[in-house]
């Protein structure tokens, strides 16, 4: 494969990784707002939309990586060189769409990892705030009981269902 045909693959690649994140940070706000809501059936079909897109991800992900490998053997520079090594052999105008599209490619990266820390810190904080109440309700199930391996294990292991809003 010639350099501008490793060019275009890894251009093509690196559009379309972008336009599967930035559809990955839409559910992951339909998620964050399903789990605000506690609207179950939405966020299940959520979750169905975020595997096929996760698949999806995963496959441009390879191809952007051979693409990108491609592009390297081609330019004539070893798998160790950085991205920018790769830019500087390559001719202005598509020095500037490669930088660009990388650019883009890394803010959807981060518009995803900020929603999911969203959605984490609030989860968290809603599952220690339950099990306070919970252990206020029931002292019994108090204290930390430890694992062999270190971990902390829950002195009662019933299940409980709750059929109010806490």
């Amino acid at each position: 494969m010639n350099a501008v045909q490793a060019t275009t693959v890894f251009k093509e690649a690196l559009q379309l990784q972008g336009v599967l994140l930035d559809n990955l940070s839409r559910e992951e706000a339909r998620l964050q707002l399903a789990v605000l809501q506690k609207d179950w059936i939405a966020l299940e079909e959520t979750v169905r939309v975020m595997r096929v897109l996760a698949a999806d991800i995963e496959s441009c992900e390879l191809r952007r990586n051979d693409g990108y490998s491609s592009l390297k053997a081609s330019l004539g520079l070893s798998p160790q060189d950085s991205f920018y090594d790769v830019l500087s052999r390559l001719p202005l105008e598509e020095r500037q769409e490669l930088a660009t599209l990388y650019r883009q490619l890394r803010i959807g990266i981060a518009k995803v990892r900020s929603i999911t820390d969203g959605i984490d810190a609030y989860v968290s904080a809603t599952v220690g705030t339950m099990r306070d109440i919970l252990d206020e309700i029931f002292p019994e199930r108090k204290g930390k009981i430890y694992s062999r391996s270190g971990s902390v294990s829950t002195s009662d292991t019933s299940s409980m269902v709750v059929n109010h809003r806490l």
